[in-house]
């Protein structure tokens, strides 16, 4: 039987290219969800899927007094179901401006954060499309199901790649969250920003921006950066390994 839809192109994380572009393809998968209920369906009950994975996964981490902020980050800005539609916009809005205005760590990070979010929901789209490809009616998704989607798209050009890359950019993220931290005088221009952020109707982006900044920043000051960010390393990693088996 032919495929219904034709999966995404999976780039490499470099590939996706400014803020502004990055951010097309997030927008190009949103709109073919919209013509698509039962894609749009699925895709939501992936995402519940994964996200219910990784409080099962970092139970223990999202109780520590120290690492369980940070993991609840991840939980709710990268691998959350919720609708990033709103941020998005706001983020697209001001892209060139954070480009031009900003200063290049910070650039460099928000670019990265775009560039990440398109891959991920690159990965969603063939992991949604092939479900549907290859579901029964009203079937739920489970391990094995899920595992069974992941396989048969192993030998999809560039998706074992890119679920690696996944998991890289997620942790260089998190270390460049944390070193914008000793930016002497960046917190306070977040701050700042809060009021007209909020009068432009970019409340969403400030609040991703100073949650990042804060939730790192206590890492840092405890000293658990390092640590959280091997436990991810290491749990994710058996988690590609297991799914690729």
């Amino acid at each position: 039987m032919p495929r219904m839809l034709t999966l995404p192109t999976i780039r490499n994380l470099e590939a996706y290219g400014t803020i502004a572009q990055a951010l097309s393809v997030v927008e190009h998968l949103r709109k073919q969800r919209h013509t698509h209920p039962e894609l749009a369906k699925r895709t939501e009950s992936l995402r519940q899927w994964q996200a219910q994975r990784f409080r099962n996964t970092y139970t223990d981490v999202l109780k520590d007094p120290h690492m369980g902020p940070a993991a609840l980050f991840f939980l709710t800005e990268l691998y959350s179901e919720q609708d990033f539609s709103k941020r998005d916009a706001q983020f697209a809005r001001i892209a060139g401006a954070i480009e031009r205005l900003f200063p290049q760590a910070v650039v460099q990070t928000a670019t990265l954060l775009a560039k990440l979010h398109a891959l991920s929901e690159t990965l969603d789209a063939c992991m949604a499309i092939q479900w549907l490809d290859q579901a029964k009616e009203n079937d739920d998704l489970n391990l094995n199901i899920y595992q069974s989607l992941w396989q048969s798209l192993m030998n999809v050009p560039g998706y074992a790649q890119a679920r690696q890359q996944q998991l890289h950019a997620t942790q260089d993220l998190g270390l460049q969250l944390q070193r914008h931290t000793k930016v002497p005088g960046l917190r306070f221009m977040l701050t700042m920003m809060r009021a007209p952020a909020t009068a432009a109707g970019l409340q969403d982006l400030q609040r991703f921006l100073e949650r990042g900044f804060d939730t790192f920043g206590q890492l840092g000051k405890a000293g658990k950066v390092p640590k959280f960010l091997a436990i991810v390393s290491e749990r994710e990693a058996a988690w590609l390994a297991k799914m690729a088996a």
